[in-house]
Parts: C-alpha cells; sequence; structure tokens
C-alpha cells in the first residue's frame, strides 16, 4: 500500500512528491502574506518537509536527472550573465 511512497521506481512517487512541495510551497507563502500565522516549530517543520519532499523528487531517476540539467543550465547563464 505504501510502497509508492518508498519507491523510486513507482509512478504515483514523482507525483506524490510534488504534490507535497506543491503544498508546502503554498503554505510558506501564505505565511508571508501574513494570511496564516504558525508557531516557530511549526515553521520548521514545514521547512523540513520542503527539503524532505524535494531529496526525495531528486531520488527519483527521470525528475533527479532534469533537475540536474537545469542546476546546470542555471549555472551556465549565470556565467554568462556575471562575466560577459
Amino acid at each position: 500500500m505504501f510502497s509508492s511512497l518508498y519507491d523510486p521506481k513507482s509512478h504515483k512517487y514523482a507525483t506524490y512528491y510534488f504534490v507535497v512541495l506543491l503544498a508546502v510551497s503554498i503554505v510558506v507563502a501564505a505565511v508571508n502574506i501574513n494570511l496564516v500565522n504558525l508557531s516557530p516549530v511549526e515553521k520548521g517543520a514545514l521547512i523540513f518537509e520542503g527539503y524532505f519532499s524535494l531529496f526525495m523528487l531528486v531520488r527519483h531517476e527521470k525528475v533527479g536527472n532534469a533537475f540536474l540539467s537545469h542546476l546546470s543550465s542555471l549555472k551556465e547563464l549565470k556565467r554568462q550573465l556575471f562575466f560577459s
């Protein structure tokens, strides 16, 4: 039943952690514009969950490779902008 949550080869794995990361991002945005007030412990748990879901997404083979290629293209873009 829970194999799709920890098996990166599962089809639902990337979808689940993407939805979790999206929900965390929405809550962080709501906190930043003062729609939601959270305690420091809740904020820490929210940040931990965001980093954890991002880590789990990078474990997925297709998502991880795409993430790394985007990071390398961003690094190249930064190099072109600052050194040209």
